[in-house]
């Protein structure tokens, strides 16, 4: 497949030199959507061409009452707040914005944590011998059971904390188990959009094993990058937080409406049209691919993956390879690739360096990728990687507040004898810059209230980097 100019640039701003850009690069998103249809979406760069796409879904509706009828897993108070139409603009800085305070989500289980009686939520949850199958095995001692419950709502935030006990009071039966471990409700500050989102699939799954708050972070991690615009993660979700339809039908539907939403909604169509007569699902992860979803899904990405499939042509073969590679990013990169080159001088942990640094550089615009390209051509391999400094030249504040959150971490949970630091720390610091850090999910501050809240023995890196792709 050869290396050419993409046919399609509209709505992407200035043609710019790509250079080695046209590399090969490769990464792997792999998503839940919707029960009972899981997908695996894994996006490959194998060459340069544009993006577009199409498709159409079935509309299953929500069972016994619609919507508006009882929740499974509690209720909610408030709404959710659409994103306007903001295009793509080459993916400037200014993107999409997750609503800030007036779109904190609202959860109201109706439980009164300030009852000093035999009656507070944590006395008749530690009463119920059905808690031992719904993850809170945990609190089987009866002697420390109130004590321990209240010190876990602790580090809960006050929706989660009723959406937690709701679980575990309500969802939770013995022969219908629910997973209401409550590292499920840890983390930052959700969204109001993805609570109504996971409210709907909890109805429309009055079964499901997956607790709300769960639910909720899956969600969550659909936003796309908030220094970009003229993606469509932002949009994906207010759609979701709007649909009336159960299973992959709501999504796919939701999927199609941001298409539309975008200025390159008709470039979209033409490239994933094609990809659709491979097949519904090649059609669908098509249409995620280039619609832009995760913190993941930057211009650079879109645009690599569009170039891929536009060189494809109608060749189902070649159309799959772009969207579910075979090979890993490292194996698929040409020697000259910037990300290959720079990792290179770093030794044993070149091929691990490689991975992160392409992860990084596709999550970016296309002039961004380019500066931090430009940067790892003279870069130094001086014991860390070169990765972290070359971001901060084009997202100076992430690196900035991920660096805050490392120093916290390290400071509150050197010599806990917890996992919190299992990982190296600049793979910390560059998980964080994927984490919904970059989708506006939370800010700094507000990552390290976390921590502090999740303390050092529940994993609070998992926890508290909520919104990342996997």
């Amino acid at each position: 497949m050869s290396c050419r100019r993409p046919l399609i640039r509209r709505g992407l701003g200035r043609e710019v030199a790509h250079g080695s850009f046209c590399a090969v690069g490769a990464t792997v998103l792999n998503w839940v959507v919707m029960r009972p249809l899981s997908i695996s979406f894994l996006l490959v760069v194998s060459a340069c061409a544009a993006e577009d796409l199409a498709v159409t879904a079935e509309n299953q509706r929500i069972p016994d009452g619609g919507v508006g009828g009882e929740t499974v897993d509690g209720g909610s108070n408030g709404g959710g707040r659409s994103s306007p139409d903001i295009g793509f603009q080459g993916l400037v800085d200014g993107g999409e914005d997750p609503g800030g305070e007036a779109n904190v989500a609202v959860f109201d289980g109706g439980y009164d944590l300030d009852d000093q009686t035999d009656q507070h939520p944590c006395a008749q949850l530690c009463r119920r011998p059905q808690r031992v199958v719904c993850g809170l095995d945990f609190l089987a001692d009866e002697a420390d059971c109130v004590a321990t419950c209240v010190g876990r709502l602790g580090q809960m935030l006050p929706a989660a904390q009723q959406a937690w006990l709701r679980c575990g009071l309500e969802r939770c039966q013995a022969g219908e188990p629910v997973d209401c471990h409550p590292s499920h409700f840890m983390g930052p500050q959700g969204s109001q959009d993805c609570l109504e989102a996971a409210l709907l699939r909890q109805r429309c799954e009055p079964k499901r094993f997956e607790p709300l708050w769960r639910d909720l972070w899956e969600c969550e991690a659909w936003r796309s990058p908030q220094d970009q615009v003229g993606l469509g993660g932002g949009q994906m979700v207010a759609c979701m937080a709007g649909a009336e339809a159960c299973g992959f039908a709501g999504f796919y539907q939701c999927l199609v409406e941001t298409r539309d939403r975008l200025e390159r909604r008709e470039d979209i169509r033409q490239v994933c049209a094609q990809a659709e007569r491979c097949g519904p699902e090649v059609g669908g992860h098509c249409l995620m691919a280039l619609v832009g979803l995760t913190t993941a899904s930057g211009e650079q990405r879109v645009l690599e993956v569009g170039r891929c499939l536009e060189a494809a042509g109608g060749h189902c073969p070649d159309i799959q390879h772009c969207l579910q590679p075979a090979v890993s990013p490292v194996d698929a990169m040409p020697l000259a690739d910037p990300c290959r080159e720079a990792c290179g001088r770093c030794g044993a942990d070149s091929a691990l360096c490689a991975e992160h640094c392409v992860a990084l550089r596709q999550s970016l615009s296309e002039r961004q990728s380019l500066d931090f390209s430009t940067c790892l051509a003279r870069s130094r391999c001086d014991g860390d990687w070169p990765l972290e400094g070359c971001l901060g030249e084009v997202l100076p504040q992430i690196v900035s507040d991920c660096a805050s959150f490392e120093a916290a971490l390290s400071g509150q949970c050197a010599g806990s004898g917890t996992d919190a630091l299992a990982e190296a720390p600049q793979v910390r610091r560059l998980q964080c810059a994927l984490s919904g850090l970059r989708s506006g999910l939370m800010t700094g501050p507000q990552l390290n209230d976390c921590l502090a809240r999740v303390g050092c023995f529940d994993d609070p890196v998992d926890r508290c980097l909520r919104g990342r792709s996997p």
